[in-house]
């Protein structure tokens, strides 16, 4: 389950780093515009999350260290604000990195001395939207020429590659007779709904393997519906959540304007709304980061250190705080 903590320690000859506040970078992580016939968001409540480390140093000093963390992402439904974070007097730097869907917090602590405890966490205040489909949605098509910022969920992801003969001639059925985009996309939900069961403690697999097996984990299962859609040539990505993973899909109305709509299929079922949202932390299956050499459908904490050897324990925390956030 991508929910459960672990740890990946890398040991790197150089530093990479990622340019944080460019004007490139900040064209590309603007907002597109969104359709006003899309769905309907409702005030729900603010929420307190927490993310940190304890980094237990061992006998020889720890140098060059940096420690990531992935953070709630604003979006249109979440608004995200850091509230309050406790910097160890070692650590010199702490950053942002953002991609699309994806946004890391990047703590640089030059050394950890022989034996030193360092401690470091940050206080995000979420607010938090319902969402609720609209009430006319036979003006919804499925896009014929994608924008470049919706063109990246048609194609293939970690764990998501459907080429198996039989999912497509099952998706024929899914979607045939329908009387619109709407209707069939919601024919590919109620079919994986009805046919695939969710094994919450099932490992992480394969969409394909899902849907032979007709059973997966919660990651599998919503990527088959995610890949099921992008077969029918239907924008659609995993939305990571506190605790849970979802879905959306992409339409565009009569005028050419789009919108993402949420899926769930883990806990009570939902298409195109969600009654009870939770934190959203990633949306996407297919992020690269210059940690890693391959994709990755989730981005977890990691920790890097360069030049040295690593401490002797690393515990990352995170997760919701009790009380209402403000």
């Amino acid at each position: 389950m991508f929910a459960k903590k672990f740890i990946c320690i890398a040991l790197l000859l150089c530093v990479l780093s990622t340019p944080i506040n460019s004007s490139a970078q900040q064209k590309k992580n603007a907002k597109p515009q969104v359709s006003p016939k899309g769905p309907v968001l409702s005030e729900h409540g603010a929420i307190r999350y927490e993310v940190g480390v304890i980094i237990q140093g061992g006998p020889e000093p720890c140098h060059n260290l940096k420690v990531i963390f992935p953070v709630p992402i604003d979006t249109l439904e979440q608004f995200v604000v850091l509230d309050d974070q406790s910097i160890p007097a070692s650590a010199n730097k702490v950053e942002f990195r953002e991609q699309p869907g994806l946004k890391q917090m990047i703590v640089m602590v030059p050394t950890i001395r022989a034996n030193q405890e360092m401690n470091f966490r940050a206080i995000f205040n979420v607010q938090l939207s319902k969402v609720q489909a609209p009430s006319d949605t036979s003006v919804f098509v499925i896009p014929k020429s994608p924008s470049k910022d919706v063109k990246p969920y048609l194609g293939i992801s970690p764990g998501i590659n459907l080429k198996h003969q039989k999912i497509k001639t099952a998706l024929k059925d899914m979607v045939e007779g329908k009387a619109d985009a709407w209707e069939e996309v919601k024919g590919i939900f109620e079919w994986v709904n009805t046919n695939i069961e969710v094994d919450p403690d099932g490992e992480i697999n394969d969409s394909t393997q899902a849907f032979l097996d007709k059973k997966g984990s919660p990651e599998d299962v919503t990527g088959l519906f995610v890949g099921l859609c992008r077969l029918h040539k239907v924008p659609a990505r995993t939305v990571w959540v506190e605790g849970a993973v979802q879905a959306e899909f992409y339409l565009v109305d009569d005028e050419g304007i789009g919108a993402w709509f949420p899926v769930k299929f883990s806990g009570i079922a939902e298409f195109g709304s969600d009654s009870n949202p939770a934190i959203i932390l990633q949306k996407g299956d297919n992020f690269r980061v210059p940690e890693k050499k391959d994709a990755l459908r989730y981005v977890s904490e990691s920790l890097v250190v360069t030049g040295s050897a690593a401490p002797n324990a690393v515990r990352f925390f995170g997760g919701k705080l009790a009380g209402i956030g403000k």
